[in-house]
């Protein structure tokens, strides 16, 4: 029995797939840090108030891909309990959600927000706490302020 008789050549197709799906995985990091890149030269642009570590976190960030060729990254700056969050007074959320037709294309930004949170003024703490599941009142109370 010679090589050729003993090797399946009907099932050679699969290895050039192979490699095309090995290289699409392996670029993906590449993909979502341009992504990320991008949005945050978006927000530069567009909004110089925000802080120039919050757009690096999110550079960094990795996102979920929350349904097939969907992707959303959260980012809030400073990090709640980090060292940078106790002598801020204010925070910033960004929300970037991004989607693409295969997995080989890039992704592209579908929404981008960015909002602040900052302290509720002394009159407004007289309010109602919002019903919550887990409101805790002794924490300090913070507004969303959508920014961009």
């Amino acid at each position: 029995q010679s090589f050729r008789e003993g090797l399946p050549w009907s099932l050679l197709w699969l290895t050039p797939l192979g490699a095309f799906g090995f290289n699409s995985y392996s670029l993906e990091p590449q993909r979502r840090h341009r992504l990320g890149q991008a949005a945050a030269e978006e927000i530069a642009e567009s909004c110089p108030a925000v802080p120039p570590d919050a757009l690096e976190a999110l550079e960094k960030a990795e996102g979920k891909e929350y349904s097939t060729n969907a992707l959303r990254v959260e980012v809030e700056w400073p990090a709640p309990g980090s060292a940078e969050s106790a002598g801020s007074d204010r925070s910033w959320c960004i929300e970037l959600s991004a989607s693409r037709s295969f997995s080989w294309n890039d992704w592209s930004p579908d929404k981008l927000r960015v909002s602040c949170k900052v302290p509720v003024k002394e009159h407004e703490a007289g309010k109602l706490p919002p019903q919550t599941r887990n409101w805790d009142a002794s924490a300090r109370q913070v507004q969303s302020q959508l920014v961009w």
